[in-house]
């Protein structure tokens, strides 16, 4: 499993986010050169070949659209729930399993 370290800025475009796994990035944010606001996010990526391809076909995944207000403005709890309903989709009433008719 590969680790991996991603640093969340915002820019001045309100819709435009990037992500860096650059440690030139952090360390800035730690010198106060750094973005304004930022997210540090640590973690790790195991998936096998193809695996992520296959779960994003099969709806497995949820891609929500940038929103500074919900990336940087709601508690990390929040971020979820804001996301779908930005998307004009009420989590609730999403099925846990698929079939096939």
């Amino acid at each position: 499993m590969a680790q991996v370290v991603a640093v969340i800025a915002s820019t001045h475009h309100p819709f435009y986010h990037r992500a860096s796994t650059a440690v030139a990035g952090l360390r800035a944010i730690a010198e106060g050169r750094g973005p304004e606001r930022w997210i540090v996010a640590l973690g790790y990526a195991g998936w096998g070949e193809g695996q992520l391809d296959e779960e994003m076909t099969r709806h497995g995944w949820f891609a929500a659209s940038a929103d500074a207000k919900i990336l940087f403005d709601k508690p990390a709890d929040e971020r979820w729930a804001a996301s779908f309903k930005a998307a004009g989709i009420d989590p609730r009433l999403l099925a846990s399993e698929t079939g096939a008719a």
